[in-house]
């Protein structure tokens, strides 16, 4: 919210800024930290999702990081998934014709 109003307001501060909105200035600078295995963890689903062929669903992909020791369950690698935007193709319905 603050960045939107200072490319709209490019002649007032940040500190102005967080001062109206009764915020710290450290607040706009803040970064949140990603721990390194979750990094790790992350680099290693979007491997195992691209050797499957975009094959591989939550359940696949969780029973496939436990293999390799990470510990997550099937709720935390589908919201692995959805964070990193990875979408498991489906088979097609079979036709009666040939």
């Amino acid at each position: 919210m603050i960045k939107r109003m200072v490319k709209a307001e490019s002649n007032v501060s940040i500190e102005k800024l967080c001062n109206l909105l009764e915020l710290p200035v450290s607040s706009y600078y803040y970064q949140p930290a990603v721990p390194p295995e979750q990094e790790k963890m992350n680099e290693m689903a979007e491997k195992m999702f691209d050797e499957s062929f975009d094959t591989y669903g939550k359940r696949r992909l969780s029973n496939a990081l436990r293999k390799e020791g990470f510990a997550m369950g099937v709720f935390k690698t589908s919201r692995l998934m959805k964070t990193l935007g990875l979408v498991a193709k489906r088979p097609k319905k079979p036709h009666p014709y040939p």
